[in-house]
């Protein structure tokens, strides 16, 4: 069974140890740890630290930053361990020699650790680098965006224009075949009136033609009235001159 250790590291000044390595020796076998295995973990820039901690046997060793490591004491967690502190845990610890193998595996396990720390580091720059180089190509894709939907608007700008342009030619169109009909309808009108004109041109010879014919017969009757007159007046002379000589003789 696994306990949870939490809390914050403090000197006995109540200071908090920030930003150490704490390292779990395990000194013997469990169900679930082997002995001579290695654990580690930090404390925050507060001192804090919150980490959950299998059963078995532990060496515990401070590494506070930029100091000599040193043997804090033992611990022993059992399954029906409850959780708590590192403090809490240490306090049950009988005082043992710290041997120079185990300070020497120390130095080890601290220079091991402030190698993953320069390891932690570089990956930390090299993933600040990226995520630079991610921001980069991202300014470089909204500048792209950008110029593709300058290009959008002039080109909706032109097909606007090249709409307007139709509508114009269409509305051109339209003027140009009111114009065509307008002048068709001129022509209709023009050719009908020359239409008309030669009926009334038809109708006018027609009547002088038939005023001339009147003339001609009414010219020919008084022609013929006057001749019939003047053999009237021819009769009436001769028997004007035979009644005068009857009479002539009757005396």
């Amino acid at each position: 069974m696994a306990i949870r250790l939490h809390g914050i590291l403090v000197d006995g000044l109540n200071k908090p140890i920030v930003n150490a390595n704490v390292f779990l020796l395990a000194r013997s076998n469990t169900i679930v740890v082997l002995g001579g295995s290695k654990a580690v973990f930090k404390t925050d820039s507060q001192g804090a630290y919150d980490v959950t901690v299998n059963t078995g046997h532990y060496v515990v060793i401070i590494g506070p930053e930029g100091k000599e490591p040193y043997k804090a004491g033992d611990i022993v967690v059992y399954t029906d361990s409850q959780d708590g502190s590192l403090n809490a845990y240490l306090t049950k610890w009988a005082p043992e020699e710290t041997t120079p193998e185990i300070l020497q595996e120390i130095k080890q396990l601290v220079a091991n650790s402030e190698q993953f720390a320069l390891q932690a580091s570089e990956s930390a720059a090299n993933a600040k680098k990226s995520e630079l180089n991610a921001e980069t190509s991202k300014n470089s894709a909204a500048t792209d965006a950008a110029s593709a939907l300058l290009s959008k608007q002039e080109s909706a700008a032109s097909a606007s224009s090249a709409l307007q342009s139709k509508n114009a030619a269409a509305s051109s169109a339209t003027s140009a075949q009111q114009s065509l009909t307008a002048v068709q309808g001129l022509k209709a009108e023009v050719q009908q009136l020359k239409t008309d004109t030669q009926h009334i041109k038809e109708e006018g010879v027609a009547e002088v033609t038939a005023l001339k014919n009147a003339a001609t017969t009414a010219a020919n009757n008084a022609k013929a009235s006057e001749t019939a007159s003047a053999n009237n007046a021819t009769l009436a002379d001769t028997k004007a001159k035979e009644a005068s000589a009857s009479a002539t003789t009757a005396n």
